[in-house]
């Protein structure tokens, strides 16, 4: 043993443990190498303990203790991350397969099962997500069913192509073996049902089709036989042979109306869903629409041929243009008259296609009533048209009809009729005004008694008759063909003044009183004054003939739209509708018993109306038999 006296360095680093009475002291030896001094004194002994170790071997000794404890560290380290890495796969796993599943049915793709299973929380959200899945495809294939349903549907409008798509969709989305659609009879003479089917057991189905649609159809409702052996009552399956264990039924209704049963059978006992009865719904309901466009379009296109072949068949030409005047149809009659072969000709305008300024004037004034037009084409052919307005239910126009008539060869027959008519009245009037001047002359060859008074008188009164008749045919042909009048400014208040003092003692020799009333500031015309004198006699002449003694008749004038409107009203006999229609045809005359003794021409009201339209204006007339008549007619005001 070497002792040695040791003295701290007062410069040396001093390190002091608080849990130890030593302190250590760290400097340099005598080579200049770093040493640690611990310095302890012993308690109750005189004695210190000094221990002076270099940091080389105090390094040797702390790398002999570590690198075991650091590989062991590392050793337990490994072993660690490797039960950490096995514990994380069996948690990240079943969370990426859901995130996986996640993203497939995101994407649509439902058709991969969701395979994770186990009793903790990750196994049961992935068999909610296998059932989320399966609903969602259910789902997805119900949509597309429908889908499919709904594009049979508007894309045929025939039963047999659009019907079983819709079976067999039913089949597809359910568990059913079967289904059909049993349709009652709609035609009255043939009531028997239209029935629908699919599936591979719809041929033995066919037996429950009477039972269960009379079923259904008392009901009124849905009906469901979740096990059909309860219901063995109304249902006979074991001695058909039908091996169906569970049934649905709906009704196919349309507005509340009652038109057939859908029906699907099951082969095994089955609970139905909410879901599965709301699909049933659905889809007999698409089948009632189905049903309905189908016997719609069926009445439609019956009609559709009908009327085609009406237009077809007519001869008169027929053309339909909306209210602006664009062609929409025209039948084969109106094409070859107007050369509208070329399909192109639909939606232009009338007056771009058809070179008659007649036929578009026509229709540009027609309305709600029917007006009649003569139109002449420059090949010599002459038409009667009639144009009206279809109109809406809310009163506007939809569209206009023109109707063509060829009346050529009754305008030749007319004019020859006429031709013929002028030539005998002007050859009649030599011998009555003979017939008339003798009968005058009569007294001057000797006494007449008073027979024979009456008879020359009647004579003078039949000659008088008869060329009155004569000069009705000649105006009446003179205005038709449209000969120039005196045309000069009139009042027609003056005019018609004058016409009832003239007829007064006519009417006075029927009991029956004139009253005249004239407005206010009327404005003068432009026509005729000895023609519309003669059809106000008319009119007049034929009120006092149908209107009983004591009876009055108001002649009435005023201003309306620019018109000046007059009314002769009686209280007479009346006339009936089918006579209004034909009373301003030329030698019509109204019958019945009650009008026989006052007959006229039949001249006088076509004279009215032929002289009133030579003057711009129209004659109409309003009567209820039993009550009286009005008869109207407007003529223009002059314009400056």
């Amino acid at each position: 043993m070497v002792k040695t006296l040791w003295k701290p360095d007062l410069n040396a680093e001093s390190i002091e443990n608080p849990k130890s009475n030593g302190v250590t002291y760290r400097d340099r030896n005598k080579e200049g190498l770093t040493r640690f001094t611990f310095y302890l004194p012993v308690e109750e002994y005189p004695w210190k303990i000094i221990i002076v170790v270099p940091l080389s071997a105090v390094l040797v000794q702390a790398t002999e203790i570590s690198f075991p404890l650091t590989l062991l560290l590392l050793v337990f380290g490994v072993i660690g991350l490797v039960v950490l890495l096995a514990i994380s796969r069996r948690l990240t796993l079943p969370l990426g397969l859901l995130a996986s599943a996640s993203e497939k049915i995101s994407e649509g793709n439902l058709s991969e099962s969701v395979a994770i299973e186990g009793p903790d929380e990750v196994g049961r959200l992935g068999e909610a997500f296998e059932r989320m899945r399966i609903r969602v495809r259910s789902q997805v294939d119900e949509l597309s069913m429908l889908l499919d349903v709904s594009r049979s549907v508007s894309g045929s409008l025939q039963l047999e192509e659009c019907l079983p798509p819709m079976l067999s969709g039913a089949l597809k989305v359910t568990d059913a073996v079967g289904a059909r659609l049993i349709l009652k009879g709609f035609d009255q003479r043939n009531a028997k049902k239209e029935v629908f089917s699919a599936g591979f057991n719809n041929v033995n189905m066919h037996i429950l089709d009477d039972n269960i649609f009379e079923l259904v159809e008392s009901e009124g409702q849905m009906i469901v036989l979740e096990n059909v052996a309860r219901a063995r009552a109304v249902l006979d399956l074991y001695s058909n042979n039908i091996s169906l264990q569970a049934i649905i039924a709906v009704p196919v209704q349309h507005e509340s109306t009652f038109i057939g049963v859908l029906w699907l059978g099951y082969e095994n006992s089955h609970i139905f869903s909410r879901s599965e009865s709301d699909l049933l719904i659905t889809l007999a309901g698409q089948a009632a629409v189905a049903i309905a466009n189908a016997k719609l379009f069926e009445a439609s296109e019956g009609g559709r041929q009908q009327l085609d072949a009406i237009l077809t068949a007519t001869p008169d030409a027929i053309i339909v243009t909306d209210p602006r005047l664009r062609l929409v149809m025209a039948n084969p009659a109106a094409k070859d008259i107007f050369d509208l072969q070329d399909k192109s000709v639909i939606g232009r305008r009338i007056n771009e296609i058809i070179h008659q300024p007649q036929l578009a004037v026509a229709l540009r004034s027609s309305d709600e009533h029917t007006s009649s037009h003569e139109i002449n084409l420059p090949d010599g052919r002459t038409f009667s048209g009639s144009t009206t307005s279809i109109l809406r239910k809310d009163g506007s126009v939809i569209a206009l009809l023109a109707v063509l008539r060829d009346v050529t060869e009754f305008k030749e027959l007319d004019q020859q009729k006429t031709d013929a008519i002028e030539a005998v009245s002007n050859d009649l009037k030599a011998p009555l005004a003979q017939m008339q001047g003798y009968s005058t002359m009569l007294p001057m060859v000797g006494k007449l008694n008073e027979r024979q008074t009456e008879f020359a008188e009647k004579i003078s009164d039949g000659v008088e008759h008869m060329s009155t008749l004569i000069e009705d045919v000649l105006d009446l042909h003179r205005i038709e063909s449209m000969v120039s009048s005196n045309m000069e400014d009139l009042d027609m208040g003056v005019v018609l003044q004058e016409q009832v003092d003239q007829m007064k003692s006519q009417a006075i020799t029927r009991g029956i009183q004139l009253v005249y009333s004239v407005g206010v500031g009327l404005d003068k015309i432009s026509g005729d004054k000895t023609m519309l004198s003669r059809a106000v006699r008319h009119l007049l002449d034929n009120a006092i003939r149908c209107s009983a003694n004591g009876d009055d008749i108001q002649i009435n004038v005023q201003i309306v739209k620019n018109n000046i409107e007059v009314a002769v009203i009686d209280n007479g006999i009346g006339i009936s509708r089918a006579d209004q229609d034909r009373l301003f045809q030329k030698f019509y005359r109204v019958q019945g018993q009650q009008v026989t003794e006052s007959l006229g021409s039949g001249l006088g009201l076509s004279l009215v109306k032929s002289i009133i339209e030579l003057h711009g204006g129209h004659v109409w007339l309003e009567s209820q038999l039993g009550v009286g008549s009005t008869f109207f007619f407007s003529i223009p005001i002059k314009r400056d």
